[in-house]
């Protein structure tokens, strides 16, 4: 098992990374000591980096070259040099997109110089380049500060959102190299971060984490924020020790809207669905102002889409026939998800400034994302009835079901705090809240059995879309023939509750001829969470009704599957609504299905107290970062364990509790080499924990003596932790671009996987139970490289020059080690790690147009490993063209036009090999036009 205290080559390379960033020399000292042991005099030098419309300047780089002191401006353009030894200085200021500024400046001792400097757009820039000519937030001002940041990450724009037609904020993140999505009925659900889960990245709404809405997992769901409530999105691919440790694939950083002088922004879409024909629509306004010291912004938002998809999912079997044994087609589902969704959300900031580099804020964000949906249904079943061939049956069963939903999750954010310079001390601190709730009033489902069984045959004259013919006179197209089989209901609630309180301190110091910093802070987190699943079956209700009695007179509007499929008539669920509520006291409800699922509730709380120390320090053109952070884990659960006898009744549920606590210590070093003004190599070594889902470790169990199985959670399943190492190398253009190539590698301990056996111990009362349960597996590595390149190709003539061009590949590949042979003798990837992924977009700008073609890519993926290689399921490989336009129509005001999934690009999940497909998507094209402004 991997702990860090059993590795004491880890802790000496620890005590020397330390050794180099805080104690190069021997001698630390608050103020600059000369050889001769005299005290130098000193002042300070303070200012704002602004453009000519006086407009400030996020990321701009500020030198003093003879004393190899540098410092990047903030998030209000302020810079600030302490200790600068009295006498004459001169100060290089550099921002891609503009010209150099040099200055001479006097400095006093013990006072406080202020220059605040004006930067001029630069010949190159004019050329056709757009850079940061307004006070808003634009990928000018973000490419810079990713220049300028402290490790390795990647930096986007509200404004470079827009070129693309990126409505909610996992369209934007997949744009970013090594990031790949998960589609939910064919929209960017879930992140995944350099082949790794979506649980092991961390995301942050203003410095404060936002809550899972997963039901069972700890990964965040971003698909309800919609795009317009971000300023800008930060991907950190490489941990320092004021970060959490558990950002182990990386940290998603949203920062919403800031405060500026009065303007007023928004935007009105409306979009059409070619699948169904259905309109959508999507608005947004947001005003900001500067009132005296107090800056503020509002913004509201709201959008309403059609999301309706086909789907076909098939089970395959081994049948014996005359010939020998085959692999068939035994079952074929064909459904279809009516679904509309609807997004708003409210977003604020205000900030009050008490002085120069003082100031109190408040932030907050609400997003509220509801889905409401139906599916309907019929499948074939060949198996239970009698094969006359391969691909041919009498008797097979034919069933039908519908089911409708409302799924709402919502997130709720908010930070308050001050960051303030006291003398040579910079201290920030903050108090957060956040909540996300997944509530599901209502899941019902009506399912009905042919009361006769079907004579059926598949064809595959079409390997996606298999032919299915009814024969011999049956069919499934009388709703009388189709018997009430069960009604159910799923209603679900989970809410999880966050609290957090953090203080950082950093004083500046130096080193003979560096400088450096020491930054100390500490951070607390309580977490609260609770799910309760009231799942209820209703069956074996001997009730003369059949799908008929649903009032299902009205066939499905159009065929599926490119026409291939007819629905035919399908629930009402208006009057099916009102069928239930009038016959559920005849219902039976079966216990032993109700209480079977007494497990998936459970109640969780979990603390987590950390502090850490990180050192900086600039060594002639290297900035090393190193430190140590430690946090405490206490969890504390309730679950349910429930227990079936021999004959398979339910015999009672037993609460049961758990509890954990563990510490952990996380040694890192991040260093920077600037080969050149514009060019720099970047290194990272990191340690990082991935904790369990909350599901794995809640203290649940099924007990099942007459199907003689066991399934449990594992309340002692440890968490994995993680060795990353990066290297990248940047070089950036002056025209506002850059191009980028790295390597990375993740070493995982103890990861987590859920095992299945056969208890083998004739002493033991469940001797032969199959037994499933979390465990540590012994270890996975994931690799990877990345490139990536974003430049406006302004040196091409004429109108050529409006050209740009934004493109990445990312390679990732991983291996494993379950501890298991029937596993590992596969030597398979980690579960979901996507082997390729490629982003390109080529844009457009000449006068008022702008227009940007864009590409994705993922390779195919294993999706989940399965009992043998036949039937492990995989991803394939998927692309989607993406068009986006606006025209200036006067100044602040602009027409847009946007085309989503250009080709209509499906998704298809198989077993083994293509051949045998699991699950194929069927998604259409989205349209949209509207107006966007900025006043």
């Amino acid at each position: 098992m991997w702990l860090p205290r059993a590795q004491s080559a880890k802790w000496y390379v620890m005590a020397v990374a330390l050794y180099m960033v805080c104690i190069p020399s021997g001698q630390l000292h608050a103020d600059v000591m000369p050889i001769g042991g005299t005290m130098t005099e000193t002042g300070a030098l303070t200012g704002v980096v602004t453009n000519q419309q006086g407009h400030v300047l996020r990321g701009a780089l500020v030198r003093v070259p003879a004393l190899n002191r540098s410092e990047s401006t903030n998030d209000r353009g302020e810079y600030r040099f302490d200790r600068l030894p009295e006498g004459e200085h001169e100060l290089v200021v550099t921002y891609l997109g503009y010209g150099e500024v040099r200055r001479t400046v006097q400095i006093g001792s013990a006072a406080t110089k202020r220059l605040n400097l004006e930067m001029e757009v630069s010949a190159i820039a004019l050329a056709g380049v757009q850079v940061s000519v307004s006070e808003r937030y634009t990928q000018s001002d973000a490419i810079n500060e990713q220049r300028t940041a402290a490790s390795i990450r990647n930096i986007v724009s509200r404004e470079q959102m827009e070129r693309f037609p990126d409505a909610h904020v996992p369209d934007a993140i997949r744009r970013i190299p090594g990031v790949a999505v998960s589609l939910d009925r064919g929209e960017p659900s879930g992140i995944y971060v350099r082949g790794l889960s979506p649980s092991m990245t961390t995301v942050e709404i203003d410095g404060q984490r936002v809550p899972s809405t997963s039901n069972t997992g700890r990964a965040a769901s971003l698909g309800g924020i919609n795009a317009e409530m971000i300023e800008s999105l930060e991907l950190v691919k490489a941990v320092t020790p004021d970060m959490d440790a558990d950002a182990t694939a990386g940290a998603i950083r949203l920062r919403s809207r800031r405060p500026a002088s009065s303007s007023l922004q928004g935007n009105l879409n409306t979009d059409y669905q070619t699948l169904t024909g259905e309109p959508g629509y999507r608005g947004s306004l947001s005003y900001a102002n500067r009132i005296g010291a107090t800056s503020f912004v509002l913004g509201a938002n709201y959008s309403e889409q059609d999301h309706t998809n086909d789907d076909l999912q098939y089970t395959w079997r081994n049948e014996t026939f005359e010939h020998g044994e085959e692999r068939i087609l035994n079952r074929l589902r064909v459904s279809v998800y009516p679904e509309r969704r609807v997004r708003s959300g409210l977003d604020g900031r205000v900030e009050h400034r008490l002085a120069d580099h003082s100031l109190f804020f408040v932030r907050g964000l609400s997003s509220w994302h509801s889905q409401r949906a139906e599916r309907h249904r019929y499948q074939v079943e060949l198996h239970r009835g009698t094969f006359t061939s391969p691909t041919e049956a009498i008797g097979g069963r034919a069933e039908r079901q519908s089911r409708e939903y409302e799924r709402n999750r919502n997130i709720h954010s908010l930070t308050t705090g001050g960051e303030h310079q006291l003398s040579n001390l910079n201290l920030d601190y903050a108090l957060g809240w956040s909540r996300s709730i997944r509530h599901e009033p209502y899941r019902d489902y009506l399912a009905f059995r042919h009361s006769d069984g079907v004579d059926a045959r598949f064809t595959r004259d079409d390997r996606l879309l298999p032919g299915l013919e009814f024969i011999n006179g049956t069919s499934v197209d009388q709703p009388e023939d189709f018997a009430l089989l069960y009604f159910e209901t799923r209603p679900d609630f989970m809410r999880d509750h966050e609290r957090t309180a953090q203080v950082n301190l950093e004083l500046p110091f130096d080193v003979g001829n560096s400088s450096g910093s020491l930054r100390v802070g500490g951070k607390w987190a309580d977490k609260d969470r609770v799910r309760d699943y009231p799942r209820v079956r209703f069956e074996d209700m001997d009730l003369p009704f059949s799908l008929a009695d649903m009032n299902a007179g009205t066939p499905y509007g159009r065929p599926i599957a490119d026409g291939r499929y007819d629905l035919g008539e399908i629930v009402n669920w208006t009057d099916a609504r009102a069928w239930v509520a009038e016959n559920r006291d005849l219902m039976a409800s079966r216990a032993d299905r109700t209480h079977g699922y007494d497990v998936d509730d459970y109640e969780a709380g979990e603390t987590v107290a950390g502090g850490y120390f990180m050192g900086t320090l600039d060594v002639g053109p290297v900035r090393f970062i190193g430190g140590a952070r430690y946090e405490n884990t206490r969890l504390r659960y309730l679950g349910n364990q429930v227990i079936y006898d021999d004959a398979g009744d339910y015999r009672e549920t037993i609460e049961a509790g758990s509890s954990q606590n563990y510490g952990d210590l996380f040694p890192m070093l991040n260093a920077r080499w600037e080969l050149s003004d514009n060019s720099r190599l970047q290194a990272s070594w990191s340690n990082t924990i991935i904790r369990p889902s909350f599901i794995s470790i809640a203290p649940y169990e099924v007990l099942d003596f007459e199907d003689q199985s066991i399934r449990r959670g594992n309340p002692e399943l440890p968490p994995a932790r993680s060795i990353n190492l990066d290297l990248m190398l940047d070089h950036y253009f002056q025209s506002v671009g850059f191009l980028s190539a790295g390597v990375f590698m993740k070493r995982l301990a103890d990861f987590p996987f859920t095992f299945r056996t056969t208890i083998d111990d004739p002493a033991s009362p469940f001797d032969g139970f199959d037994f499933r349960e979390p465990a540590a597996g012994d270890a996975a590595t994931v690799y990877g490289a990345e490139m990536a390149w974003q430049q406006q190709l302004q040196f091409l003539p004429g109108h050529w020059s409006g050209l740009g061009i934004h493109a990445n590949y990312t390679w990732t590949g991983s291996s494993t080690d379950f501890g298991e042979p029937a596993y590992d003798e596969r030597n398979l990837p980690m579960p979901r790690q996507v082997p390729h992924i490629a982003n390109l977009g080529v844009t457009y700008d000449l006068g008022g147009f702008s227009g940007t073609v864009s590409w994705n890519y993922q390779g195919t993926q294993l999706y989940s490993v399965e009992g043998n290689a036949e039937n492990d399921r995989w991803l394939d490989s998927r692309y989607q063209l993406d068009l986006s336009a606006s025209q200036q129509l006067r100044s602040g005001l602009r027409l847009i036009a946007e085309v989503n999934n250009l080709t209509g690009q499906d998704q298809l999940r198989y077993r083994g090999t293509e051949d045998f497909p699991d699950r194929y998507n069927i998604y259409g094209t989205r349209l949209q036009t509207g107006v966007r402004w900025s006043f």
